[in-house]
């Protein structure tokens, strides 16, 4: 989703997943990033910590990987909580799961939401 960015900005990327297909299932994209995500960057790399940056189903699978490392895990734009798991679907539960997971959570508070 990111190439026509990344082409524009001149931007090179170490690994690109090259995962999207039409008409792909949430079942198919989870168990493409598994593999993808654990043999060709995990089982590669050297991380201390693995940083993950919002709610898709990506980030999800990620963090589960780096967990089954023992890696670090670092969540940034952790804090939106709709409190209704199938609203956004899946987003809301991509957020739940990896935050029981992360080590570390970076959220942005924003004037509707009050962190006490």
């Amino acid at each position: 989703m990111l190439d026509q960015v990344l082409t524009f900005f001149k931007i090179k990327v170490d690994y690109d997943l090259n995962i999207m297909k039409p008409n792909q299932t949430l079942y198919e994209l989870t168990s493409v990033l598994v593999s993808k995500i654990t043999e060709e960057i995990l089982n590669k790399e050297l991380f201390d910590y693995v940083f993950i940056q919002g709610d898709t189903t990506t980030v999800l699978v990620s963090a589960i990987a780096a967990f089954y490392k023992k890696i670090k895990i670092v969540h940034i734009e952790a804090g939106l909580r709709s409190n209704d798991l199938y609203s956004p679907f899946p987003e809301e539960m991509n957020r739940v799961l990896t935050s029981r997971i992360a080590n570390y959570h970076f959220a942005l508070q924003t004037k509707q939401q009050k962190i006490s």
